[in-house]
């Protein structure tokens, strides 16, 4: 049983059509050359989110080297979910399940990193007050879009990740794409910072992230650092920024 449902974006391209068939599951789009299609067999799971008047679907698959990783559609009628349900257990035998978001607007989370898919959870306290749950997704980064993972701090200061990610030219126009998130990761509280010998927890997970990503990146250490109160300001991007030189990376900090 095969079905097509139009006006279906991909995430990192544009809006197309999407077809859930028997042997595979395809998706073109409707204004470039864009394409995408992966045969049943690798369809292995897909959860269902709604986020206002839209839903959307995330889709695991299996890649050619056995590896998971996720495409995500957006687009569909919240309407829809049943007949989608019904498309994905009769063409590729995968339970489409139902994911709540936290949508709160917390700036705080868990991270988890699981199949290159790190995903932020919702902190949520036990009734003691001694331990820290995760609680509904608030967001979820895949490892395998991102060109840069730097540890931005140094000194005692240790406990700061930033993440880039690749451009992207097929986009359509006007079309916001996330180019760049830092967040903070706080060390043990009972930790020496000044001791240099042991990894904070920010490290630790930036080693975690450096391999999921499998991209070269620059491991944190500044070569040259030039303070936004030192240097004049810029014209053009308007503004002061500080300027940090790495082996074949430059990163520059609005103050």
């Amino acid at each position: 049983m095969a079905s097509t449902i139009d006006n279906i974006g991909l995430y990192g391209s544009t809006v197309g059509k999407l077809n859930l068939s028997t042997s595979t599951l395809a998706w073109s789009s409707a204004t470039t050359s864009d394409k995408y299609s992966t045969t049943s067999s690798n369809v292995v799971h897909a959860e269902w989110t709604v986020y206002g008047k839209m839903a959307y679907l995330r889709v695991t698959v299996k890649d050619s080297d056995g590896k998971k990783s996720l495409r995500r559609f957006d687009g569909f009628a919240t309407s829809s979910f049943d007949s989608v349900k019904s498309q994905f257990l009769t063409n590729y035998d995968v339970e489409v399940v139902k994911t709540k978001m936290d949508l709160t607007g917390a700036s705080y989370g868990l991270p988890t990193l699981k199949d290159s898919r790190l995903t932020f959870n919702s902190n949520e306290v036990s009734p003691d007050g001694t331990e820290n749950n995760p609680g509904p997704e608030m967001m979820s980064l895949e490892m395998s879009e991102v060109s840069q993972c730097v540890m931005r701090g140094t000194g005692k200061d240790r406990n700061l990740i930033e993440l880039q990610f690749q451009d992207n030219d097929n986009l359509e126009k006007n079309s916001d794409q996330l180019v760049q998130i830092s967040f903070y990761v706080p060390p043990e509280a009972d930790m020496d910072l000044s001791d240099r010998s042991l990894k904070t927890t920010a490290e630790d997970l930036h080693a975690e992230l450096l391999q999921a990503s499998n991209i070269n990146s620059a491991t944190g250490s500044i070569i040259c650092e030039f303070k936004s109160d030192t240097l004049m300001k810029f014209l053009s991007p308007s503004g002061k920024y500080g300027i940090e030189l790495y082996d074949g990376y430059l990163r520059m900090q609005v103050n």
